[in-house]
């Protein structure tokens, strides 16, 4: 499932931050996690909530 751009997200490791684009073509949301400097491509697969 892919959120949408601006959503706030929450992962188990990374906390909370977030969307800022989806790649479909990868499989994998962009999140500008809180806690760190650099986005992040984190896949479809992976468990992230919705907050």
């Amino acid at each position: 499932m892919a959120f949408s751009v601006g959503q706030r997200v929450k992962h188990i490791l990374f906390g909370s931050g977030t969307v800022l684009d989806v790649d479909m073509d990868k499989g994998a949301h962009v999140v500008q996690f809180d806690e760190m400097e650099t986005p992040r491509k984190i896949s479809f697969r992976a468990k992230l909530e919705r907050i």
